[in-house]
């Protein structure tokens, strides 16, 4: 029997690890859609808090001013007296009580007011041995519970510098409040509606969250600490520039979008620049919410972001829900 050396069995293993891993390579490249990209891409381009899961930062995006609550409480009683047929045997008393409750909600754009009424209602009947006469005692208590929770409001100034005269400066409201993702329908635009929709994405709200917001591609949703219309636009501005990017690379990091935002984002006014303003994704992110709840005075005051943004909206196509579901579907569907 020929004896085999050992570098000759060293460089047969190394053949057979290098062929098995190509093999595997090709079969999880077809079982992902062909998109080549690998749990170590998915890792990479879509971390816990990074580019493509977009934190809003507590301190820098203020949330609604804390509930405002009153309670009136008010008592009313009547006494009846009714005479029986025959007289009463005993000295008797009963006493009856009856609960109800009613909950009532009135949202605007800036405020949501909660009335909660609860009425309680005590009915005491009495009669003394011997007398024909029953006396009926009821009590209504009456408590209101109003809380008031104001979201912002939209102002509008007049700068008079030579530079700017007659420009607006608007200062985007809070919006209204919102408890599931339907509730945005018709508030924004139905192609960017429709594509979270059909995507499988999903809105979630959760006190808990130690940010105002997250965009998460990788976890398929967004999450908001509290349900606000405002917040879910600003994390839909991430989902739009994922959606129209391509292999990973969203579209606030192309180079004609950061060179909008270079000569623009000085022109930004309205609450949180510091935190806006501090990159290309953030800034487009709001920038979506400014073109969603007032697209005049974006375009007014910055038309190349204006005219980038309704691009890439009106550009959404069935093309681009299609390239996201096979870069991200296979991902999805191994980690529900």
């Amino acid at each position: 029997m020929k004896k085999t050396s050992n570098k000759s069995f060293l460089a047969s293993a190394a053949y057979l690890v290098a062929a098995l891993v190509l093999c595997a390579g090709v079969i999880f490249y077809t079982g992902n859609g062909g998109t080549g990209l690998t749990v170590a891409d998915i890792t990479d381009t879509m971390p816990e808090t990074g580019t493509d899961e977009i934190v809003a930062g507590e301190e820098e995006v203020p949330l609604a001013s804390a509930p405002k609550v009153s309670v009136k409480k008010s008592t009313k009683t009547t006494t009846k007296k009714k005479t029986l047929k025959k007289a009463a045997k005993k000295t008797k008393t009963t006493t009856k009580k009856k609960t109800s409750k009613k909950k009532s909600t009135k949202k605007t754009a800036t405020v949501q007011t909660v009335t909660e009424t609860t009425v309680q209602t005590t009915e005491k009947t009495s009669t003394k041995k011997k007398s024909k006469v029953q006396t009926i005692r009821t009590t209504v208590v009456t408590t209101v519970k109003t809380t008031t929770q104001t979201f912002g409001t939209t102002t509008t100034t007049t700068t008079n510098n030579a530079a700017s005269v007659g420009a607006s400066t608007a200062v985007s409201s809070s919006g209204f409040a919102i408890s599931k993702f339907s509730d945005i329908k018709g508030h924004v635009d139905s192609k960017v509606y429709d594509a979270f929709v059909n995507l499988g994405f999903e809105l979630k709200i959760n006190s808990k969250l130690a940010t105002t917001g997250v965009f998460s591609t990788k976890n398929h949703n967004i999450q908001l600490k509290r349900g606000q219309s405002s917040y879910l636009l600003h994390e839909l501005g991430h989902f739009v520039s994922a959606l129209k990017g391509r292999n990973g690379k969203k579209i606030d990091q192309s180079s004609e979008f950061t060179r909008i935002y270079n000569e623009e984002k000085s022109a930004y006014v309205g609450n949180n620049k510091a935190y806006v303003t501090q990159d290309a994704a953030e800034y487009f992110a709001e920038s979506f919410r400014d073109y969603t709840e007032n697209p005049s005075a974006l375009k007014s005051q910055r038309p190349k972001t204006y005219s980038y943004i309704s691009q890439m909206v009106s550009s959404l196509s069935s093309s681009d829900v299609k390239a996201f579901r096979n870069a991200y579907g296979w991902y999805w569907s191994i980690n529900k």
